[in-house]
């Protein structure tokens, strides 16, 4: 396994288990949302990587999205999301499966907008995590 996807893996783990996020979302975060799902939902996005090694360490620069859709008239819903998420994830101490290593993981941009469905908005974080391994 990767190091991003050991990543992605315990992004997922960790906001399953953040009682905030599944107060706003209950329980529906997923790697990528079945069709049907119920509304808020969060599902990861977009992922890329550089190398940022230096010194005899075999560092990876990770940039992740963590996507939110809610239907409009429930925006309320998709700010709390935001904002749970943004909590369960800012400089959180993430345990990944072994020989990699989360040396950092921060938020870095969070936005909420409308969609070209005009019955729902969608919102995002975007993490920047150092990974090791």
């Amino acid at each position: 396994m990767s190091a991003e996807t050991a990543f992605a893996e315990a992004v997922l783990a960790r906001l399953k288990a953040d009682s905030s996020v599944s107060a706003v979302l209950g329980g529906r975060v997923h790697a990528i949302a079945p069709g049907g799902t119920a509304y808020p939902f969060a599902q990861l996005g977009r992922a890329a990587s550089t190398p940022a090694g230096g010194a005899g360490a075999d560092l990876i620069d990770h940039r992740l999205t963590v996507q939110i859709y809610a239907r409009r008239d429930d925006a309320d819903r998709l700010a709390g999301a935001l904002a749970a998420i943004r909590a369960a994830l800012h400089n959180a101490p993430l345990a990944l499966d072994p020989p990699h290593r989360c040396v950092l993981c921060q938020v870095v941009y969070t936005d909420r907008f409308a969609t070209s469905d005009a019955r729902i908005v969608q919102g995002l974080v975007r993490l920047r995590a150092l990974l090791e391994g």
